[in-house]
């Protein structure tokens, strides 16, 4: 069944695993979830009125807004084309790897007694390869196998400029209503023992008296009791490196209600499920505790045999299936370089493939070389600038040392490398292989190890 299409509502068997006959095949009328917030009322999710509290509140004509920043990943809709006129996304790669993680994570969230971390996952990858795909996806399966939901799909959107807590806060209450709306009648009514008296009420009514009384406690407990709900319920945060962005390195300095997002320990609960992406190797990633470094799983480009169901789309440019070798070593087989190759040559439908390849060259050079010497113009200290050189050095000389220790710590956001097989690297692209190849030339240009580059490539 490979490279057919499906559409997502019939992958499921079981109600919540997905059947592996449908690895590599393409998902349609996926919905989009941005678009469904312009017009979703709350009235229409919690009632034209809500009595909690001992207070009335007419709800009005609001929509949902002001969260659809917040529910879309940050190179949406690059990543996720919509169609045109329907609303919906127009096809999505479900890739094997996707179907395993999705299946295993359901299973331990199933699983008699366990105990975390088993449910807990980071998305670790090189920019392009699919973690906001990945749980943009997770977040709209989730939502259609009705689990209660946190789902968070810009970080940086989120936390805003120059937004005070409060209005972050609020924003996180109303995706609550949005992203469970279908389910909300089913939940448990409201328990805390710090808020009694609303204790018995429906949560979409304490929800929405929290976003009206401005009350930061009570979003807490919110919080925990969505968190803690039984049998499954699943956190999931996309960009979760904007918090350090935002607060800063010293996480003890966070806003109380933020510091929840940097410790899984924090997080556990028997029944929850919690999948973060950010910026490859950022802090939170470096900073795990022992224990926890299985959590992490990483993105690979596409398989040739994927890569061949991407060429089989009727859509796909006539002149990239007749240079398909050029095509692999320019985009490496990211899925994004993919993507913009072919809308590269969508645009110049009579240019030969020599000049889309100057063309696509330039552009993508361009961007990689900015983040490069933006990384190179951080490197401060005299031992920042000799970790980035012996990595070089490693990189390119010693082929007996090809894992990702290479670049802990000397190369952070690793944006020209790509790791393989969990444990070795490879160069994103031919462009990023020139890139550093460059740099390490002008750090290490002697003519005996001219010679043994010679030897090596």
């Amino acid at each position: 069944m490979s490279g057919e299409s499906v559409r997502y509502e019939e992958i499921f068997h079981d109600g919540l695993k997905i059947d592996e006959k449908f690895s590599n095949m393409w998902l349609t009328n996926l919905p989009d979830l941005r678009q469904e917030c312009l017009f979703k009322t709350l009235a229409s999710v919690i009632g034209e009125k809500v009595q909690v509290g001992g207070k009335v509140f007419k709800v009005g004509k609001e929509t949902f807004k002001e969260i659809a920043p917040l529910l879309v990943p940050k190179q949406f809709p690059k990543d996720l084309p919509v169609e045109k006129g329907v609303g919906n996304i127009s096809r999505i790669f479900l890739r094997g790897e996707f179907i395993k993680r999705w299946n295993r994570h359901i299973e331990s969230l199933d699983a008699e007694g366990c105990s975390p971390p088993p449910q807990q996952i980071i998305v670790s990858a090189a920019s392009g390869l699919g973690k906001s795909v990945d749980l943009y996806m997770a977040a709209v399966f989730s939502r259609h196998c009705r689990i209660p939901l946190q789902y968070i799909g810009n970080a940086e959107a989120w936390l805003g400029d120059n937004r005070v807590k409060t209005e972050v806060v609020a924003l996180y209450l109303k995706m609550l209503l949005f992203m469970n709306l279908s389910i909300l009648d089913e939940l448990p009514s409201f328990q805390s023992w710090d808020y009694e008296v609303l204790n018995g009420a429906s949560i979409k009514h304490v929800i929405y008296f929290c976003i009206k009384s401005k009350d930061l406690n009570l979003a807490f407990a919110i919080r925990r009791f969505m968190i803690e709900l039984a049998l499954r319920n699943m956190l999931i945060v996309d960009e979760h490196n904007a918090f350090w962005g935002k607060f800063g390195r010293d996480i003890n300095r966070w806003p109380d209600f933020f510091q929840f997002y940097t410790e899984f320990e924090v997080m556990n609960t028997p029944y929850c499920g919690v999948l973060l992406a950010g910026s490859q190797h950022h802090q939170f990633e470096d900073n795990l505790r022992s224990g926890y470094e299985d959590v992490k799983h990483y993105l690979e480009p596409l398989s040739f045999k994927e890569f061949d169901l991407w060429e089989a789309l009727p859509d796909y440019p006539s002149i990239l299936r007749e240079n398909s070798d050029e095509v692999v070593e320019l985009t490496g087989l990211v899925p994004r370089m993919i993507v913009k190759i072919v809308a590269l040559a969508n645009d110049h439908p009579d240019a030969s493939f020599e000049d889309l390849r100057v063309e696509f060259t330039a552009k993508v050079y361009c961007e990689m070389i900015r983040k490069h010497n933006d990384y190179l113009d951080g490197l401060r200290s005299e031992e920042e600038k000799r970790e980035f050189d012996s990595m070089l050095y490693k990189l390119f000389m010693d082929r007996t040392k090809p894992n990702i220790t290479i670049a802990d710590g000397a190369y952070i956001s690793r944006g020209l490398l790509v790791v393989v097989s969990h444990i070795y690297l490879r160069f994103y692209n031919s462009v990023a292989r020139d890139i550093l190849l460059s740099s390490f030339l002008k750090r290490y240009a002697s003519e005996n190890y001219l010679a043994e580059l010679f030897q090596l490539y």
